[in-house]
């Protein structure tokens, strides 16, 4: 098994189809805090630096509590808040607080975006097609005034050039700490070879994020993800230094609490603790049910291929009798 697979956290194989089932009927990932029918907002907060970095907390399999009550009624599970999520928070669920509408990797998902962020990406990187400007940014944002996660960290001169008045954070960690991160959750689902087989069997779920996922990886590292993953992180970061103005930029590492963060948006400091980190047991186990997910849908999408087939080729029997 490769070093990059890590453990899946598989649970008992009733329980997964059970979810596969749910999910299939209508219960799917969806996002808990999706702004709806909201006005236009100026942007206010870039954060540019790279995922498992604190900036997400991964809350795109969220499920109706009904249905939840059900599956683990007849499924008990000992670790539900790992599924749907509401544990695992970071600098997202920090920005909620102060009281921005952050936009990250669940938002996209949820929305469809992530094949225009493909097509952003190759425009930038590969020259295919025209660049993003301010009103195309503005156009997948709307209603939102953060953005955060990649692939939008890596539209670091682009981000900071349409919004001049926003103020970007810089989160970060020691470099061989996420390589160590990256590699036991993002790049550990990344490399499942069925992954490429679910893209066109589900192309509406798997198709629409999988892509763009794997283009990212290959304009970050090519794949690499020993010392050229490890020199890309270093050369992203500072980039972002080279690029931002001093007096909009805040480095901010993981782990460092509100005081830094709430002086520099100039915001009073809640009380409470700062919210917690996204888990690698969390974020695999999510990953495994979004697995099953797109798998549960190629299954209807056979069946309504095989459908139509089925009644063909009985017509044709039919008339050659």
């Amino acid at each position: 098994m490769s070093d990059l697979e890590g453990d899946y956290f598989q649970k008992p194989w009733y329980q997964q189809i059970a979810l596969a089932l749910l999910v299939v009927v209508g219960m799917g990932p969806k996002s808990d805090d999706k702004p709806k029918n909201d006005p236009p907002r100026p942007m206010r907060v870039l954060v540019l630096g790279l995922g498992r970095c604190g900036t997400t907390c991964q809350t795109f399999l969220v499920f109706p509590s009904p249905a939840w009550a059900f599956f683990f009624a007849v499924f008990p599970s000992p670790n539900e808040s790992e599924l749907t999520g509401s544990d695992w928070k970071a600098l997202r669920e920090a920005l909620k607080i102060l009281g921005y509408q952050p936009y990250d990797s669940a938002d996209r998902f949820v929305a469809g975006h992530d094949p225009l962020w493909a097509h952003a990406l190759r425009a930038k990187f590969y020259a295919h097609g025209r660049k993003w400007d301010r009103a195309d940014f503005d156009q997948v944002t709307a209603g939102y005034d953060a953005i955060l996660d990649t692939p939008c960290a890596f539209f670091v001169e682009d981000l900071v050039a349409a919004y001049p008045d926003a103020l970007v954070i810089l989160n970060t960690r020691p470099v061989d700490s996420w390589l160590r991160s990256m590699r036991s959750t993002i790049l550990a689902v990344h490399v499942w070879p069925s992954w490429r087989l679910l893209q066109y069997t589900d192309p509406k779920c798997t198709g629409s994020w999988y892509p763009s996922r794997r283009l990212e990886w290959e304009i970050f590292c090519n794949h690499d993800y020993g010392e050229p993953c490890r020199e890309a992180f270093l050369k992203h970061y500072d980039h972002v230094r080279k690029v931002v103005p001093k007096d909009r930029l805040l480095e901010y590492e993981l782990g460092s609490g509100w005081d830094s963060l709430c002086g520099f948006l100039g915001k009073e400091v809640p009380k409470g603790e700062f919210p917690r980190v996204n888990d690698q047991d969390g974020f695999m186990i999510r990953q495994r049910w979004l697995w099953w997910y797109g798998l549960a849908l190629s299954g209807v999408n056979g069946v309504k291929l095989g459908v139509p087939v089925a009644v063909l080729w009985a017509a044709w029997m039919w008339y050659k009798k």
